[in-house]
């Protein structure tokens, strides 16, 4: 597999905070901000407060009930100034 196949590919990132809240993270390259299956089994696992997928989009909307999908910048700035 080569670097670029990489890129192509989701990255799951789980935030734990000292108070014990856990966010879970989508990154993906992609215009469609859907979750892979590994998303959905680590929330299962995780059960996590909150639940971001991160796309090449620039809007913010609700996926469902805990899933939001952002783009890059505005994850970061939820995990910066957002807990």
């Amino acid at each position: 597999m080569s670097n670029q196949d990489n890129l192509s590919e989701p990255v799951l990132f789980l935030e734990i905070y000292e108070d014990g809240l856990e966010f879970l993270d989508e990154i993906k390259r992609s215009l469609s901000p859907r979750v892979s299956s590994d998303f959905h089994s680590a929330c299962e696992d995780v059960k996590p407060v909150r639940q971001f997928v991160a796309y090449a989009g620039k809007e913010r909307f609700p996926v469902s009930h805990n899933l939001e999908a952002v783009n890059v910048r505005q994850l970061t700035e939820e995990i910066i100034f957002g807990h």
